[in-house]
């Protein structure tokens, strides 16, 4: 659903598990608390406003060898701190990915 763990300041990581294909618009918005996120390898589109705020996040694991689509704002005044690490041989496509690109750091990892 829409804005599951919103303005929840108690989480500090996650990982999405295995099998879930989208991430709801706002999920995490304004967690506070969250520092780090693992989004599994069948992610196809992560929603508008999905880490909004999330000012503390320094660490994105994406496991998806394809980008996800993201929608408004998903990492809104996120990419300029966090680290995003993505599988290897995939940095080239989240660095042109709509949403993804404004990530200032992108580093490859072998899952």
């Amino acid at each position: 659903g829409s804005h599951t763990f919103s303005g929840c300041s108690s989480l500090t990581s996650v990982t999405i598990p295995d099998g879930v294909t989208s991430i709801g618009r706002g999920a995490f918005s304004s967690c506070s608390g969250l520092t780090s996120i693992t989004i599994p390898d069948g992610v196809t589109l992560i929603g508008d406003y999905a880490f909004f705020k999330c000012r503390n996040l320094t660490s994105i694991y994406c496991k998806a060898i394809v980008p996800p689509s993201t929608g408004n704002y998903t990492f809104n005044s996120v990419n300029a701190t966090a680290t995003l690490y993505v599988p290897t041989g995939c940095k080239a496509a989240y660095a042109a990915a709509a949403g993804w690109k404004d990530f200032k750091t992108i580093k490859e990892t072998q899952f």
